[in-house]
């Protein structure tokens, strides 16, 4: 059964729903997010001002409180990307939590540590070709401690945290790693290996 239709809504790519289940955060691949109330179906746009305003691709999570939003802001001009809180009730009210010469791929609350994680490509070390420029980054809202990932040397697609083992699955272009929470990396296996590992495990000859 359809409740409600959001209507107006610009390249929306990706939806997340607040802890309390009361609203919803709705992120365009443009420079703009929605905030929805799922009790009352009304909507509050909020347009990123220049200079940060290059689109956002989608990335964005709440807080552990459904208070705020985070979403990683992009300068037009440059790759260089800050991580910005915004306060529900009034989304022209934010804070900066993360900055400096960083692109941010993605951020996530990580409910059993009650930490965000950001993970980004530190620019200063890209361009000047240091191999290991990948980072993960925990900010428990007041300090970030930023955890380079030692050995990485390509792009990094995606994340995926184990907390029980504290492990981070890193996916690449062209491989998986397995890192420790210190950066350190425990395993990695080709995308090619990886699949077929995967259809063994799914797919089993008998």
């Amino acid at each position: 059964e359809c409740l409600n239709v959001f209507e107006g809504l610009k390249n929306v790519y990706s939806v997340y729903i607040s802890p309390d289940q009361t609203k919803a955060l709705f992120v365009s691949e443009k420079p703009v997010f929605y905030i929805a109330d799922l009790i009352s179906f009304s909507i509050d746009c909020k347009n990123i001002l220049p200079p940060y305003n290059d689109n956002i691709e989608g990335i964005g999570c709440w807080d552990q409180n459904s208070k705020s939003v985070f979403v990683p802001v992009q300068k037009k001009t440059s790759m260089c990307s800050i991580v910005r809180q915004y306060f529900i009730g009034d989304t022209n009210a934010y804070k900066d939590v993360f900055t400096g010469n960083y692109h941010v791929i993605s951020v996530e609350y990580i409910e059993p540590l009650k930490k965000h994680l950001f993970v980004g490509l530190d620019l200063d070390k890209y361009y000047s070709f240091v191999a290991e420029c990948w980072f993960i980054a925990w900010y428990d809202n007041s300090k970030t401690d930023i955890i380079y990932l030692k050995g990485n040397d390509t792009n990094v697609d995606k994340t995926e945290i184990n907390t029980k083992d504290k492990l981070i699955k890193v996916f690449s272009n062209n491989k998986i790693c397995e890192y420790g929470f210190d950066g350190q990396v425990l395993s990695q296996v080709t995308l090619q290996d990886y699949y077929k590992m995967q259809e063994k495990l799914f797919h089993p000859l008998f």
